[in-house]
């Protein structure tokens, strides 16, 4: 391991910069070669439906945010503990932005639900402390 400078000092900001070059033992005799090529890798994001609840364990009422790829009209249903649909709400979605929809009275212990924007979907878990 080996620190070399990479860059010279600039005297109006004083400072120097190092690289450094890190190798694992080689078993070969001779120089270890090095890539003259770096590739960067690239992310790409999907624009995926998001949901979030709060609270989550809830006591009687939570909220349900939901971040949709898409403006148009969710639809946000949900099962008791033995998959039985208790309930089923619309709600209007604007993209990219946080859509909250209150729920109240609610005292099942467990909940799933299942939001759907357009052709994508979202599913998760509330627990209650009723």
């Amino acid at each position: 391991m080996a620190l070399k400078p990479s860059c010279s000092s600039i005297t109006s900001l004083s400072y120097v910069c190092y690289s450094l070059n890190v190798s694992t033992p080689s078993t070969t005799t001779g120089p270890v070669k090095q890539e003259e090529k770096k590739t960067t890798p690239v992310i790409i994001l999907a624009e995926v439906l998001y949901a979030h609840v709060y609270p989550n364990p809830y006591l009687g009422s939570f909220t349900l945010a939901v971040q949709s790829p898409e403006t148009g009209m969710a639809t946000v249903e949900l099962f008791d503990a033995t998959g039985k649909k208790i309930m089923t709400r619309q709600l209007p979605v604007v993209k990219g932005v946080k859509n909250t929809i209150s729920f109240t009275g609610i005292r099942q212990q467990f909940l799933m639900y299942k939001i759907t924007v357009g052709k994508q979907i979202a599913t998760g878990k509330i627990t209650g402390l009723n």
